[in-house]
């Protein structure tokens, strides 16, 4: 059996510029950062004729075909896996439709898993390995299952920490992506001032928010924003951060009149009347968690305490390490 263990990340500034279709034709960049959350992958072979794989279902398939988790299908047709393999996921946390960059974790570890288990040389902590496991899990999401995302989420799963990466079609067309780790000291100064808070259930999925596009003169400004918040960052300047993420909050809203629903801006009004910085909801939008920044760690157990219920929020400490097998034993592979 192989483990492998993946971080989820917080998406801070530029979400949209990293699809295909945007930095075809614009500049695009993101900031975003891995945190203390982690989707786990176990791979196992098994003298059973099948294809097991299990989620928020099990499934059992005689073939590939019939597989329906659309990753997990393309992902075996692509290491050409036809039978006698079983794949189950969980998480530290609720991921579904939670806009922490799940899908996309659980994409890579699946390919890390399956690198391993069909090679068992493979160096996956190697930066070019990791590099490859980017471009095979970008592959396998966007171009066979077809997905309408972008490459941030891979990169952050794969690589870890604070990633500042920039997206252009000038770049190789196999990989159009620059990586820059933000080797900070004050991370940890920043988490001290960030947690999550629920939101509504999501009535409309990432996927038909990211179909219908993002208006390009919105997502140009989020940019914009994650060049001035990387300066921020590096400076340890958090108030401006902070402000900057209520900024691209109210930005982003424009890129598509799904992303926010009445629940949500309620939901952020009371934290803004509390005090808080700023913040902006993760992921494509319509649901999932908010990231909320206070003005210093005692604003934030202020709020924690006196403005949201204890089962409705949760502090995130950054994860430096990106993906890793965990576990591996020799039985039966």
């Amino acid at each position: 059996m192989i483990l492998v263990k993946v971080p989820l990340r917080l998406s801070f500034f530029g979400g949209g510029s990293d699809i295909p279709a945007y930095f075809t034709h614009h500049e695009g960049a993101t900031l975003s950062a891995t945190f203390n959350k982690y989707a786990y992958v176990s791979i196992m072979s098994t003298p059973q004729p099948h294809i097991k794989v299990a989620y928020s279902t099990t499934e059992y398939a005689d073939s590939i075909r019939n597989v329906k988790h659309d990753i997990v299908r393309e992902a075996l047709y692509l290491y050409n896996i036809s039978s006698h393999i079983e794949i189950s996921s969980f998480a530290d946390i609720p991921t579904v439709g939670t806009g922490l960059g799940a899908s996309s974790a659980f994409n890579v570890a699946l390919v890390i898993g399956l690198d391993r288990f069909t090679n068992r040389a493979s160096r996956y902590r190697d930066r070019r390995n990791l590099l490859h496991v980017i471009d095979t899990a970008a592959h396998i999401e966007l171009t066979q299952v077809g997905a309408p995302i972008g490459y941030q989420d891979h990169i952050a799963a794969a690589m870890g920490g604070f990633l500042f990466v920039e997206y252009s079609a000038k770049f190789p067309l196999n990989r159009p992506f620059k990586i820059k780790h933000i080797n900070t000291s004050t991370r940890y100064d920043l988490f001290d001032r960030l947690f999550l808070v629920k939101v509504p259930t999501r009535y409309v999925s990432a996927n038909t928010i990211l179909a219908q596009g993002l208006r390009p003169q919105v997502v140009d400004n989020l940019v914009s924003m994650a060049y001035d918040a990387k300066q921020h960052l590096e400076q340890g300047n958090f108030t401006e951060f902070g402000r900057l993420l209520h900024e691209s909050w109210e930005e982003k809203k424009r890129a598509n009149d799904l992303i926010t629903t009445p629940e949500i801006d309620a939901l952020y009004q009371k934290a803004r009347a509390a005090g808080i910085l700023g913040g902006k909801l993760l992921g494509a939008g319509n649901g999932g968690y908010f990231l909320l920044c206070a003005e210093n760690p005692e604003a934030k157990q202020h709020m924690q305490t006196h403005v949201f219920n204890q089962d409705e929020w949760y502090n995130v400490r950054p994860a430096v390490r990106g993906a890793e097998i965990v576990y591996e034993d020799n039985n039966g592979y």
